[in-house]
């Protein structure tokens, strides 16, 4: 069934229950016509079963961690200097001398 798409280009969706597709029908202001498009689901979990035992299970070695470790450990330490106070330093200011 022709249905005419909205001159305003609002975007007109279509739902297709029976074969599982959802139609949309813009205008197109530029081309002057309507363009269509077609969504279908796409089942993207299903993975092959030869590609599962291909990916089988990655773990870090604890080298991997302990260095990780290290490196976070020495940025807390500098995050925690950098947090300090700096000491306080008086700068002599040569309008107050009294000589």
């Amino acid at each position: 069934m022709g249905i005419a798409a909205d001159f305003s280009g609002a975007l007109m969706l279509f739902p297709d229950i029976t074969h599982n597709r959802v139609y949309m029908k813009p205008w197109n202001m530029q081309t002057g016509s309507a363009e269509f498009g077609e969504f279908a689901p796409v089942n993207s979990m299903a993975v092959p079963e030869n590609q599962q035992e291909q990916q089988g299970t990655a773990f870090a070695s604890l080298q991997d961690l302990q260095i990780l470790k290290d490196v976070v450990d020495k940025l807390q330490a500098e995050i925690d200097r950098l947090k300090k106070p700096a000491g306080k330093t008086v700068k002599k200011n040569d309008a107050s001398n009294d000589e």
